[in-house]
């Protein structure tokens, strides 16, 4: 179950809203087999790729949101893949407690983490 107050201060509620966004994306995250993706298999092959297969994640990641934000009536009709919807989610709060435009007065997780930072450790997108 998505725990979301807990770590990243939203309230979710997936308990009562089965049709939460979170608790969906989750969901179907955890219910893929990432052993079988060809990445992966590679990354265990030979670890010392991994910084490469990285990059390639995260260049294939800003082509995708870029063609979204110029096509977007073009590439709403693909979905977005979990993982990459969960990690633009947990981005735009990180950019939110940075940028102090949500208030960081709860104490959850992610805030612990942020306290704990130092500026240089913190990458903003």
């Amino acid at each position: 179950m998505f725990k979301g107050r807990c770590a990243f201060g939203i309230d979710t509620d997936v308990q009562n809203n089965v049709n939460n966004p979170f608790l969906i994306k989750s969901s179907k995250f955890f219910e893929d087999n990432h052993e079988k993706i060809f990445i992966v298999r590679l990354s265990y092959l030979m670890p010392w790729l991994v910084p490469l297969l990285t990059q390639i994640i995260r260049i294939q990641m800003g082509i995708f949101m870029g063609l979204r934000s110029l096509i977007p009536r073009f590439m709403n009709r693909f979905e977005e893949l979990p993982g990459f919807w969960i990690i633009n989610q947990v981005q735009n709060i990180i950019n939110q407690r940075i940028n102090k435009t949500e208030s960081s007065n709860r104490i959850d997780l992610l805030q612990l983490m942020l306290d704990a930072a130092t500026s240089d450790q913190v990458k903003v997108s």
